[in-house]
């Protein structure tokens, strides 16, 4: 079992499934804390920067497959990759 920090926050996320882990769920917290007492440590928290970072590539991804995942025009598709648009702006 591992876990990763939260910021600001002493609770934690438990990367099995993403459960917040706090002290207020008596039982887990009490499993994560004899885990911490063999010398475990949590992974350390994503930062503001690496958080925009991941969705600023999500972004960029999800334009780049609406841009070339093509269209339907009168139910005919009509590819829109880099090569059917250079033919487009071409013709």
């Amino acid at each position: 079992m591992t876990y990763t920090a939260r910021p600001l926050s002493d609770a934690v996320v438990r990367d099995a499934d993403g459960r917040i882990i706090g002290p207020e769920l008596k039982a887990e917290w009490a499993e994560y804390q004899a885990w911490a007492a063999l010398g475990n440590t949590p992974a350390p928290a994503n930062t503001l920067a690496k958080l925009k970072e991941t969705a600023l590539q999500a972004l960029a991804d999800r334009r780049w497959r609406a841009e070339t995942g093509g269209i339907s025009v009168n139910g005919s598709p009509v590819a829109t990759d880099d090569k059917s648009q250079a033919k487009l702006v071409g013709a």
